[in-house]
């Protein structure tokens, strides 16, 4: 049942975040990466292996809705799910502070992998290393809300 929820909830956010937060930007070009901070909510409170899930499941909703590689996405919320289940092993979880470090770290984990991926099968990146901390930041910033209607849902 749990499965069947996060599914669910990643195919809405993926929907919202890819067909209708893309085109209305914040602050100049910076969009909100929701599945980012839904991954790091999930891979905090229900360990690596249902934010794995998560990251996968909402990376692949993304890399389809979008214009992405297919799968760049997927390997990217990937890594930052397992990366925050194993640090949140030895962190105090339920603290907002480090919530929100995990929020930033992992927004920068994902610019920094699809910068590669832009690289390797693209002609350049598209975006500059201000960027990716101006999001980073506008993410953090937004995190306690969005983690706050997360735990209204009741996943679990």
């Amino acid at each position: 049942m749990i499965t069947l929820k996060i599914t669910i909830l990643m195919a809405f956010i993926a929907v919202l975040q890819s067909a209708i937060l893309n085109f209305y930007p914040l602050f100049g070009k910076h969009t909100i990466d929701f599945i980012c901070i839904t991954v790091v909510f999930l891979s905090l409170k229900y360990g690596w292996r249902r934010g794995g899930y998560a990251g996968i499941l909402g990376g692949f909703f993304e890399d389809s809705f979008s214009s992405a590689v297919l799968g760049c996405n997927a390997f990217s919320y990937g890594i930052v799910a397992l990366f925050t289940g194993i640090v949140s092993t030895v962190l105090y979880r339920e603290h907002l502070s480090t919530r929100m470090m995990m929020v930033f770290a992992g927004s920068l984990v994902v610019y920094g992998i699809n910068m590669v991926f832009q690289l390797l099968l693209t002609s350049g990146v598209t975006f500059s290393t201000s960027e990716v901390f101006q999001s980073a930041i506008l993410n953090t910033a937004i995190s306690p809300f969005v983690f706050y209607v997360i735990e209204k849902i009741r996943i679990d």
